[in-house]
């Protein structure tokens, strides 16, 4: 949203009422009010021009504190709890991933029963996962929290590209687990997450997982 300046502005220095056309927009204008208020030289005038002071009737207000107490009610109303709601279903969004994350780690780390992605050998059931018991290399472990990393991080693209993304790390995940990887199918994988890597900020994450998954190649060979 490179206009966002410029709507803040129009809304802190003009209390004129900008209108937004997505939530993210909307979350945004508000995130950066908030900031533009935090760092203002005029705290009390920045923050009742924000306000719209046709919210209230100022010549019902006996002092300066009651004044100032009804703005801040109206800022409270307008931007601090759509700011607190919006970081609290972050939270809970985020706690929900990782847990997801987590618990497919864990279960790739049994030392008596792994979970795999994909046909490695064993009988599929379900959701095309199988328990199977074989050696797979001692740096397996860390080339899944680096999957797992990416496959959180990814989920902050665009939907159409987030599904993408998944669909390439679990791609990933198949290959890297089956009795022959296919070099070629790796390489072009690793292209593409390094695509997303870029766009999410996660170049290092992206870097170790290939050097991992030469190092597993190479021992499987």
């Amino acid at each position: 949203f490179p206009n966002i300046s410029d709507k803040v502005s129009l809304t802190c220095k003009n209390s004129i009422i900008v209108e937004t056309k997505s939530e993210d927009e909307d979350i945004l204008l508000t995130i950066e009010i908030l900031r533009h208020i935090s760092v203002s030289d005029s705290f009390r005038g920045n923050l009742q021009a924000t306000c719209f002071p046709s919210e209230f009737s100022m010549s019902n207000c006996k002092s300066q504190i009651e004044i100032d107490e009804n703005y801040l009610k109206i800022f409270k109303d307008l931007y601090l709890e759509k700011f607190c709601n919006y970081i609290e279903e972050q939270l809970e969004d985020y706690e929900m991933i990782n847990k997801k994350d987590e618990d497919l780690i864990n279960q790739q780390n049994s030392t008596t029963n792994q979970n795999f992605y994909g046909p490695v050998g064993a009988v599929q059931h379900g959701n095309n996962i199988a328990n199977v018991s074989q050696n797979i290399g001692q740096n397996f472990s860390e080339i899944l929290e680096q999957l797992a990393i990416l496959k959180n991080q990814f989920q902050s693209l665009p939907s159409d590209e987030r599904e993408e993304a998944v669909e390439v790390i679990d791609a990933i995940a198949i290959e890297v687990q089956s009795d022959k990887p296919s070099k070629g199918k790796i390489k072009s994988y690793l292209l593409a997450t390094k695509d997303f890597a870029v766009r999410t900020g996660t170049e290092l994450a992206a870097s170790t997982l290939a050097k991992l998954i030469e190092s597993h190649i190479g021992n499987k060979v």
